[in-house]
């Protein structure tokens, strides 16, 4: 299951989207927009986060 979460209002309307294995991660991958910016969770195996930015 891919978990998914918004980021606090004075941050902006951003969403993130976390996997927290390979196949979340294939799974994030498989339906994300070229906007999006992925970052690797440091001490963390295999779990990525990415920042869905508005198209644009």
């Amino acid at each position: 299951m891919v978990f998914y979460f918004k980021v606090q209002p004075e941050a902006g309307d951003y969403t993130n989207f976390m996997g927290l294995d390979k196949y979340e991660n294939e799974e994030l991958i498989k339906y994300g927009f070229m906007e999006d910016i992925w970052f690797h969770v440091d001490k963390m195996s295999s779990t990525y986060i990415y920042l869905r930015l508005k198209k644009g």
